[in-house]
């Protein structure tokens, strides 16, 4: 079950980055920021 939150997790933290249109991008960077925050703890722990 972790695994998979893992996936599902840095799945939609990729797709969001990349799905997100490049006119809005100063709030992309603001929102990838805490995407991202929320995303690496969680994909660097599964991998300890």
């Amino acid at each position: 079950m972790i695994q998979s939150d893992v996936l599902i997790t840095s799945r939609l933290c990729s797709m969001t980055i990349t799905v997100l249109p490049l006119s809005t991008r100063p709030l992309i960077t603001l929102s990838s920021l805490r995407m991202s925050s929320k995303c690496s703890p969680v994909v660097g722990s599964s991998r300890m």
